[in-house]
């Protein structure tokens, strides 16, 4: 359903609703409640709002029954049970939002070098895909290798911080790619990736640009662009099928499904979340409460084996996200971080990944 600014909507699953400020991309607005309150939202939680309460039943039976499809290769159990009975191949359709594939370089003038030249380097991951990924900055006759690691789908991550000198001496960038879900896709060889930054485009008043990706303005490169959903298609829906049908034989044998891994844990910590008041509370009493339920719900987490904890902290002045990264590298040396799904959460959460 194709929303504008302005438009009034109600959620479809929770009382209340707002009207939309902001499109962010192809799935996701800003909306104002009525308390005037600003929130990213997914356009699959929202509803048009209506007059009578017999129009908005319609509207979100048939915005339900829009939703029905499942995508096979991430909600492997959902999908399962969707065919249940069933299996035949034209019920086992690929999402569309697969064909979006779009790899990012970012450069950003940054907030923590004292330079005033310095820029800071993201990749950005704009695909429903984990990536594999290995950067490096060609420097006379040797690629130095300046990050590699994983990255998440629709996420963000700060790769190194230059300036402008480093990148006229050395302007070359090499990027290698694997794309890969936790079930089924068509295996392939790793995508390879090199680019040319040009410092003095960076040196223009319009060098950095408003963006769906970052609060503030950057300058961005356009990586790898391609109908990855090809891929999976590869692999014929009779195979998925079957080898569902294998899985449910298995367990009609009573064999024990294993344990499911904990899901994705969401913390909030908004201080209004964590206190009844505010009142009487100081900038650093309210950092400090924040940062002490952040120790207390990162270590809870990985005594208790989960792999993903997201900690919602807002944009604000960016105090807690600073401060949050920073214990991280000093204090918990099993445990990355990036940026949260930019399309669930916008710009204020961090998603921290536990080994």
């Amino acid at each position: 359903m194709k929303y504008k600014v302005g438009d009034r909507v109600k959620f479809l699953n929770e009382v209340g609703g707002g009207t939309i400020s902001r499109l962010i991309g192809n799935n996701m607005i800003e909306l104002v409640s009525e308390d005037g309150f600003s929130m990213p939202v997914m356009i699959s939680d929202v509803i048009p709002y209506l007059e009578t309460d017999e129009d908005q039943i319609v509207v979100k039976e048939q915005i339900v029954k829009s939703q029905t499809n499942i995508d096979p290769i991430e909600n492997y159990d959902e999908f399962e049970d969707s065919i249940e009975d069933s299996g035949t191949e034209e019920e086992l359709e690929i999402d569309s939002d697969d064909k979006i594939m779009n790899i990012l370089f970012a450069l950003q003038p940054s907030k923590q070098k004292k330079e005033s030249d310095a820029l800071d380097a993201y990749l950005i991951n704009d695909s429903k895909y984990k990536i594999l990924f290995n950067i490096s900055q060609k420097r006379e006759d040797f690629n130095l290798n300046i990050q590699a690691g994983l990255i998440e789908a629709n996420t963000k991550i700060s790769i190194a911080s230059f300036t402008i000198g480093d990148l006229k001496c050395f302007p070359e960038f090499s990027f290698q790619f694997i794309f890969f879900k936790k079930l089924f896709f068509g295996f392939r060889e790793p995508a390879f990736y090199t680019m040319n930054v040009q410092p003095m485009t960076l040196l223009g008043k319009d060098a950095f640009k408003e963006n769906e990706y970052f609060n503030d303005k950057a300058h961005l490169y356009s990586l790898y662009i391609e109908d990855f959903a090809k891929e999976i298609e590869s692999i014929p829906h009779t195979a998925i099928a079957h080898a569902l049908k294998e899985k449910e034989a298995l367990v009609k044998k009573n064999i024990a499904k294993p344990h499911p891994r904990p899901i994705l844990k969401e913390v909030d910590l908004h201080i209004h979340e964590l206190v009844e008041t505010e009142a009487g509370l100081s900038n650093f009493d309210m950092l400090k409460i924040q940062m002490d339920n952040f120790n207390k719900e990162l270590k809870k987490a990985i005594a208790e084996g989960v792999k993903k904890i997201v900690f919602i902290h807002g944009k604000g002045n960016g105090r807690l996200k600073l401060d949050i990264r920073k214990a991280i590298d000093e204090k918990y040396p099993n445990c990355n971080y990036q940026d949260a799904s930019f399309q669930e959460y916008g710009f204020g959460a961090t998603l921290v990944l536990i080994k």
